[in-house]
């Protein structure tokens, strides 16, 4: 039995299961396996199979979650994963992608405020957007709380002297822009209404009659990356399924 093992052993490619290393010794046996120890790193491991949902299921969950109205239960249910694993999955790729930078050259930017909640209708919060009509996407947005101090915090990232920015007829917005610098007038926003329109049409727990809710602020900040092609995400995850 142990030299069939042996023969079995030796016939894989057996590596450190932490750092990749093929430089190893036997030190043992655990729960009748051959155990080995990484000369390299010093990590104790058996030739086995690694637990746990591999890089690739994974990148192809963000994926899936990116491209359409994928909800964290389906996902789960699709992939035999608990879909609190799933989302854990779309925090960790959220977390490495960087806010875009805002480019200085801004010329005209609608902005607009776009309501959603987190969990419950109860928790009330607010995407506030600003889209640029040079580059015909969304530049910047922040979420909070449908004040003055939220949009303030948008307006540190997106102000700047030579351009024109147009709004709704909301009193926050005249507070904080400068009169030269505003026009007012729903005819003025239809692209980032028709932006609003989009993001409700192709997320799920965006759409006004859902099941699907988001569960935290943090997964609402992120919901802009979700466009195809549009953003670093898709870089990050071929680069992880590489």
């Amino acid at each position: 039995m142990n030299i069939a093992s042996n023969k079995e052993n030796r016939n894989m490619n057996t590596e450190c299961k932490k750092c990749s290393s093929s430089k190893y010794v036997k030190n043992g046996n655990i729960r009748g396996m051959q155990r080995y120890k990484c000369k390299e790193c010093g990590c104790n491991f058996t030739n086995t199979k690694l637990r746990g949902c591999s890089p690739e299921m994974k990148a192809l969950a963000v994926l899936l979650y990116s491209m359409g109205k994928s909800s964290f239960r389906w996902l789960g249910k699709l992939f035999k994963v608990a879909h609190t694993s799933v989302y854990k999955w779309i925090i960790l790729y959220a977390k490495k992608i960087p806010r875009p930078t805002v480019p200085e050259e801004l010329r005209e930017v609608e902005i607009d405020e776009m309501w959603h909640f987190v969990d419950s209708k109860k928790n009330k919060l607010w995407i506030w957007k600003a889209y640029s009509r040079e580059l015909k996407r969304v530049v910047a947005w922040v979420v909070g709380k449908r004040n003055v101090t939220t949009f303030r915090k948008l307006w540190k990232i997106i102000s700047r002297d030579n351009c024109t920015y147009y709004t709704d007829a909301w009193s926050v917005y005249s507070e904080v822009i400068p009169r030269h610098q505003h026009v007012v007038g729903k005819q003025h926003t239809l692209s980032i209404e028709s932006n609003n329109s989009n993001t409700r049409h192709r997320i799920a727990r965006m759409t006004r009659k859902t099941k699907v809710v988001s569960k935290s602020e943090e997964v609402c900040a992120g919901h802009e990356v979700r466009a195809k092609g549009s953003s670093p995400l898709w870089a990050e995850i071929e680069r992880s399924i590489s």
